[in-house]
């Protein structure tokens, strides 16, 4: 078979032969060989000393599943027996010249392997042995066999196959069945002790490396006038791949091999010693695409209840060396485009099809094709694979390009780029349109982006994008009155119009009556990142000055009001007091509610923004330590600056609005001065000051599945972005929180919120906000210590604060007040004594 052979081959056969001769050491040429020194492999010029197919090394991999630890079995001689594998190997190197790193994401057991893969140039600063179109291919088995070449065979990852998830392009070259040429320079030679000695696939994935590209570029951002170079500038270049290997008998089998393969054409002398780009020919590139993309984002096809419509568009982006130097460009080096697919009945050549469009780069052309739903076979949506090929013109095959060439083995198949995608059949009829984003539950931070995304309407031009807080009733507000229908629309900026009770309407520009709206509502709030916690500062025990008993707010800068709790026995009266924060030794005035309370139970009150204070007061005594009284009455009373009125001393009676055995727990006024109640059952009642505080319900959370039936600890309305939140108790010393919209959706929770960080044996506690877009919640236990949580209005959690031990404090109350540069709280300890806790805020709160 090997009767001709030309006598430039054998002269360099001699040359590379000798260059192991000795006792091993690697001898580099001197410059006037450097051009026959690298010649050597599967040549694709139409002369021997043109373009040259270089294999730089095969590897077998074998990766511990349990450890990660990675180790490389050279599938070649070290020694240089008419190959180049040797260059990035001992003994030729000091050192091995390709590594791998297992990167964050990999899941071992599972087989998914995020890799980082480095190579180092085997001849740093020799600028003449530049390398170009440097790809390393990952071979593995497979039993996918191609409709239009039954030759060509890749992994199928329906067959539980080893595969790439983020391939730079596949290739033919130096697969182990096809390329078996008895001289090692020109086959596929692994040795005996690889992993995977023959792996099946004859195409392979591969990862394209280049001084332009980092780990993770994508090709086709390569600078034309570098022309993909692999520089020997001494430093490695690294590039990511995502491989999934199988998972055999619940075992993950990491078995594949690596081969490195670069393309080289000796340079012009003249460009001694810097060697710049220029001074290599066109033939140094490989001769078929270097890279290709498939985009099938285009398609509008559809499949609906056995209806169907739209198209497929496939637009091939084919990246193509030798087109500079082509008159006809990329179209005069392709000769065919095959495709083949589940929806196409057989292989078909697109390339008479194609409408040739400028590509990205002037290295580049995009094929752009439609196919009509008529002329495809599908009876579902879904997800549909493409896989083909883009064909070299000249040259057509893989034979090596040398004198006598036909007479080694070599594929008998067609010279070319393969490329693989899918393209998606929309369940959605087009007539339909569909809000993908914002669909309920985000946060949309004021001045920021975001994108609204849609799908279907394929039918439609033209999209019109509003927003709304009341449903469209009567809030309607405008975003874009025209936009196309690519099934996005960048929002930017977001405005400032805060609510929690958003939704965006996408509908046909030309007919309003085609629309969809948000499921559900989401929010737009006000930038909040904060990270640190507040730090304890001390206890101020009151208990000498107050009494005991006391639950206690700020009425507004500097000054406290207190309530009191007399403990003397069934038949006690609670007092309101003032005090200057300043001074509790005694109080600005005080005030004898008439009525029945006990100390065992202590009770609410808030004040609005002319100083009116509104207290619930019990209605009765405890029958049991488990049992207190009913509210069902709010109270209220002024303070004019100096005196509590006792003329204005009122009430409101909130009977009629509750069920039997309901009973008022919290009270919130809102900065409408408007009163809010929360029942013992999940209910919010509002009253209206404009009215007499006339009452309606807003809404009943008791049966709902997200919330629970059980003591109320902290109630508080966020007006910013109208919504409350609902600090409760919900049994076995556990603690949750809700965010629920003003008609009693809940919109968020967290559920034992202190769980491994304070034991909440009590049902007692607090909960705060700023105003801003920071929400603080107290609670502890006089036995174990105290936390401050913090969070923002999406109930992230953001920092906390634990402070353990008998000696922080008591149970905790239900007031949180914020003054400029501190918090502080009520934390009594029932009758037995008053205490308040102060926490300083940290500089960026």
């Amino acid at each position: 078979m090997y009767r001709h052979l030309s006598p430039v081959f054998m002269i360099l056969l001699f040359l590379t032969l000798g260059c192991n001769s000795g006792n091993g050491s690697p001898t580099l040429p001197d410059d006037s060989s450097s051009q026959d020194f690298l010649a050597p492999g599967i040549g694709q010029g139409a002369e021997f000393n043109g373009s040259g197919q270089v294999l730089w090394g095969i590897w077998g991999v074998c990766i511990d599943k349990l450890t990660g630890e990675i180790e490389l079995v050279r599938q070649r001689s070290a020694t240089f027996t008419g190959n180049v594998t040797h260059f990035l190997s001992p003994p030729f190197s000091p050192m091995e010249l390709i590594s791998f790193q297992i990167l964050p994401g990999s899941d071992l057991p599972s087989g998914y392997i995020n890799i980082g893969v480095a190579i180092t140039h085997p001849f740093p600063g020799l600028n003449q042995f530049r390398g170009f179109d440097v790809r390393t291919i990952f071979m593995a088995d497979g039993t996918k066999v191609s409709d239009h070449d039954p030759a060509i065979i890749y992994p199928d990852s329906e067959n539980n196959e080893a595969y790439m998830l983020n391939a730079d392009g596949y290739t033919r070259w130096w697969n182990s069945t096809e390329f078996t040429d008895p001289l090692p320079l020109l086959s596929y030679k692994p040795a005996n002790t690889g992993t995977q000695q023959y792996p099946t696939s004859t195409l392979n994935p591969y990862k394209y490396f280049a001084d332009d590209l980092t780990e993770t570029d994508d090709v086709a951002v390569l600078p034309p006038e570098n022309r993909g170079v692999f520089s020997p500038g001494g430093s490695n270049l690294t590039r990511n791949f995502q491989i999934q290997f199988p998972v055999i008998g619940g075992s993950p089998s990491f078995k594949f091999n690596l081969a490195v393969a670069a393309s080289w054409q000796g340079p012009d002398p003249s460009g001694a010693p810097d060697y710049p780009i220029d001074s290599f020919p066109p033939g140094a590139q490989c001769s078929e695409a270097y890279h290709v993309r498939l985009d099938t984002s285009g398609s509008d096809i559809w499949y609906d209840n056995g209806e169907s419509g739209g198209s497929v568009l496939l637009e091939l982006e084919v990246f193509d060396w030798q087109s500079l130097t082509n008159p006809d460009g990329v179209t005069g080096e392709v000769v065919a485009i095959y495709v083949e697919s589940p929806l196409l009945g057989a292989p078909n050549d697109i390339l008479p099809l194609a409408t040739v469009l400028p590509g990205t780069q002037t290295t580049s052309a995009i094929f752009q094709v439609e196919i009509p739903s008529a002329d495809l076979q599908f009876t579902s949506s879904g997800e549909f694979s493409i896989f083909g090929s883009v064909e070299s013109t000249d040259p057509n095959t893989y034979q090596p390009q040398l004198g006598g060439g036909e007479n080694f083995l070599f594929p008998e198949g067609p010279l070319a780029a393969y490329f693989m995608g899918t393209v998606e059949i929309s369940p959605d009829n087009p007539s339909v349109l569909t809000l993908i984003q914002p669909n309920g539950g985000e946060v949309l931070i004021i001045g920021s982006s975001s994108d609204i995304e849609w799908t279907g309407g394929f039918s439609i031009s033209s999209i019109k994008i509003e927003y709304s807080k009341d449903d469209f009733v009567s809030d309607i507000i405008e975003i874009a009155a025209g936009v196309t229908n690519n099934g996005s629309y960048s929002w930017d900026p977001i405005p400032d119009d805060q609510s929690d009770t958003v939704k965006i309407r996408v509908s046909d520009a030309a007919d309003p009556a085609t629309y969809d709206d948000s499921d559900e509502y989401f929010e737009i709030t006000s930038q909040c990142t904060f990270d640190n916690a507040p730090g304890y500062v001390e206890k101020v025990d009151l208990t000498a000055y107050m009494g005991t008993g006391y639950e206690f707010l700020n009425a507004d800068s500097g000054r406290v009001i207190a309530g009191l709790a007399e403990a003397d026995g069934d038949d006690a009266f609670p007092w309101l007091a003032v005090y200057d924060e300043s001074d509790f030794t005694s109080s600005l005035d005080t005030f004898e509610v008439p009525g029945w309370s006990h100390p065992n139970r202590p009770w609410c009150f808030k004040a609005d923004s002319t100083d009116r204070i509104f207290f619930f007061m019990a209605n009765g005594v405890y029958q049991s330590p488990d049992t207190g009284p009913e509210f069902d009455t709010i109270y209220h009373i002024d303070w004019d600056g100096s005196d509590l009125v006792d003329l204005s001393f009122d009430s409101i009676d909130i009977s009629s609005l509750l069920d039997s055995g309901e009973s008022g727990v919290r009270i919130y006024v809102d900065s409408d001065d408007d009163v809010y109640c929360l029942t013992d059952q999940g209910k919010v009642l509002k009253f209206d000051h404009l009215s007499s505080y006339s009452g309606s319900e807003l809404f009943d959370l008791d049966g709902s599945p997200d919330y629970p039936s059980a003591l109320e600890l902290g109630f508080l309305k966020a007006d910013s972005i109208d919504c409350f939140f609902i600090y409760t108790d919900f049994g076995s010393g556990k603690r949750a929180i809700y965010k629920v919209a003003s008609d009693g959706t809940v919109l968020a929770s967290d559920t034992d919120i202190f769980a491994g960080i304070v034991d909440c044996a009590s049902s007692t506690g607090g909960i705060g906000t700023d105003g801003d877009c920071r929400l603080v919640v107290i609670d502890g236990h006089t036995m174990y210590g105290w936390a401050c949580l913090r969070y923002d209005y999406a109930l992230d959690q953001k920092a906390s604060t634990v402070e353990l031990g008998t000696d922080i404090g008591n149970h905790p109350g239900n007031t949180v007040h914020f003054s400029s540069d501190e918090i502080w709280f009520n934390a009594h300890f029932w009758q037995w004594n008053t205490e308040m806790m102060k926490y300083d805020l940290p500089s960026d709160w």
